[in-house]
């Protein structure tokens, strides 16, 4: 018998984590209602190149203290399963180790990520094994209009399990925190005060590019 009968697995490279990962794992949490969400740092993002001088422990440590806010009733792991691991952090992979502990995997992902699913490695294996749930970033009428097409594809092509939450996350990015950090400028309130504590503690993104 599995830990759980459905877990959410909230990825990203979290560096640093902010306010709307936090938003967006509340609504996730409570549209998907799993028995724990798993929050997991990527060790080396596949899609994307990290200009950022944070440790994979500093990002741990950021990552405990602003998931430490969540309200109790989200019930939330920070994991490092993907650390451990090592090399390029396939979702295929991760979602292959935790459908050992769980009966249904549901993956998180951005509106921009959705719209290449069928491009991540080993997608059609991945779309079998797993669930998803995406949160809408942009209001643009046409892109909503993409997404909505590649989601009926993905259905009909892969037999896709996605759900699109009408909800929109605060707009702000790891990269424009680690930008205003870089030129001395605040960043209160887009980060947890724990977690711009620790930034300025340890120096981090003083001279990120």
């Amino acid at each position: 018998m599995k830990n759980y009968k459905k877990l959410l697995m909230f990825g990203g490279t979290f560096s640093p984590v902010h306010n709307g990962h936090l938003r967006a794992m509340r609504a996730c949490f409570d549209a998907v209602c799993p028995d724990v969400m798993y929050v997991i740092p990527t060790a080396t993002p596949p899609h994307k190149t990290r200009h950022d001088d944070a440790t994979d422990k500093e990002r741990m440590d950021m990552l405990r203290i602003a998931v430490g806010t969540l309200e109790n009733r989200y019930n939330a792991v920070v994991s490092d399963i993907e650390l451990r691991r090592g090399g390029a952090s396939y979702t295929v992979d991760t979602v292959d180790a935790l459908s050992a502990i769980a009966d249904t995997v549901v993956v998180y992902c951005g509106t921009d990520m959705l719209l290449t699913l069928d491009e991540w490695h080993d997608a059609a294996r991945l779309m079998r094994s797993a669930e998803f749930v995406c949160m809408q970033r942009e209001d643009d009428a046409r892109f909503a209009k993409e997404i909505k097409e590649k989601i009926a594809y993905l259905k009909e092509e892969y037999g896709a399990r996605i759900l699109l939450i009408p909800d929109t996350p605060i707009e702000t990015s790891s990269s424009e925190i680690r930008a205003r950090v870089s030129r001395g400028e605040s960043i209160e309130g887009t980060v947890p005060e724990g977690v711009a504590a620790y930034i300025a503690a340890h120096g981090l993104y003083k001279h990120d590019n």
